[in-house]
C-alpha cells in the first residue's frame, strides 16, 4: 500500500509540475480610430501578454488588406512577458473601414483576431 501511495504522489507533483502552455492576451483587441485624413498614415499598437508558462512564438501576422502593414510578421514573448504589436495603416479610400488582422501562434486557439475601424475623409 506504501509503494502504491509513493507512486501516486510521485505522478502527482510531476503533473503540477508541468509547463503551462503559452497564453496569449491582448488588452484591447478592437481599437476605434474614429474619424481620420485618408492620406493619413496611422500607427496601431496592440498590447500583447503572454500569460503562460511556456514561451509564445507568433508565427505570422498578417492584415486583411495591403494597406495595414506590421512591423513585425514573427517574434517570441517570455512567459509573463508583454509585446506591443505596432501596425501602420493608410486608408485606400473614402469612407468607413473595419479591419481586421490575424495572428497565428502556438496557443491553443492558435488563431486570435484584432480589428480597428473608423472612417476616412478627404
Amino acid at each position: 500500500m506504501s509503494k502504491l501511495t509513493f507512486v501516486l504522489l510521485c505522478g502527482l507533483a510531476a503533473c503540477s509540475n508541468a509547463k503551462k502552455p503559452a497564453r496569449l492576451e491582448v488588452q484591447q483587441r478592437t481599437i476605434a480610430l474614429g474619424t481620420i485624413a485618408k492620406d493619413t498614415t496611422c500607427l496601431l499598437q496592440y498590447e500583447l501578454e503572454n500569460t503562460g508558462g511556456a514561451v509564445l512564438q507568433v508565427d505570422t501576422v498578417s492584415a486583411s488588406c495591403g494597406c495595414t502593414v506590421p512591423e513585425q510578421t514573427s517574434f517570441r514573448i517570455a512567459p509573463l512577458e508583454k509585446h506591443t504589436l505596432v501596425l501602420r495603416f493608410q486608408p485606400p479610400d473614402t469612407g468607413a473601414f473595419n479591419k481586421k488582422v490575424v495572428v497565428r501562434s502556438n496557443t491553443d486557439s492558435l488563431y486570435t483576431i484584432l480589428s480597428f475601424n473608423g472612417y476616412a475623409r478627404k
